[in-house]
């Protein structure tokens, strides 16, 4: 009974050993799990506390890994906010997720969070005043549109490297701005800031 008692007690060390030796990805993403069922039940201190933990983790080697696992944390995040009426934030935390597969989801949500902000009517009006007052950040990733509102505010847009490149590399600021109003003007996002989708 002894040997078979202490087998039992090695046994247990062991696995407790395993547990404690978990790679730190594997906690990160666990951490983005607890953090979407804590998001899911309501409780988003927790949800929130859970995303802290998470981006602190380390998804090893891999850059799509981190890629992945970060804009995991920054949209849960911006749900988050966005539940809470607190837009700002979540177009704070949705400006920090990467280029990728997910930058139209990425969009439709900031601009979603643009117009429960500001009104749809008030959005519009700002934004057909201030269209050709438009900064385009060519020299520094992420390379970004900014168009300054007449309330003061700004709407930020990454620009898509591959398709911006023709923007991003003129040396012509009017050509940059009329560039990039023009191919702005034709998209989606355009006809949801304004109200037509």
């Amino acid at each position: 009974m002894k040997i078979l008692r202490k087998f039992a007690i090695l046994l247990l060390l062991f696995t407790l050993a395993i547990q404690a030796c978990k790679p730190s990805y594997e906690i990160g993403y666990e951490q983005i799990e607890k953090a979407e069922r804590k998001y899911s039940e309501g409780d988003y201190k927790s949800a929130l506390k859970h995303l802290k933990r998470a981006e602190k983790a380390n998804y090893g080697f891999c850059g799509n890994a981190w890629i992945g696992a970060h804009n995991s944390i920054h949209e849960l995040r911006a749900r988050i906010f966005f539940d809470q009426e607190e837009y700002a934030q979540a177009r704070e935390s949705l400006s920090t997720c990467s280029q990728g597969l997910a930058m139209n989801r990425v969009d439709t949500f900031f601009i979603r969070c643009y117009q429960m902000e500001f009104g749809k009517d008030s959005l519009r009006s700002m934004l057909d005043t201030t269209l050709a007052n438009v900064q385009i950040n060519h020299q520094n990733y992420p390379f970004t549109a900014r168009i300054p509102l007449s309330n003061g505010d700004t709407l930020n847009f990454v620009m898509d490297l591959i398709r911006d490149k023709d923007i991003i590399q003129s040396n012509l600021e009017e050509e940059r701005v009329a560039l990039w109003a023009s191919r702005f003007k034709a998209t989606d996002m355009y006809a949801m800031l304004i109200g037509k989708l």
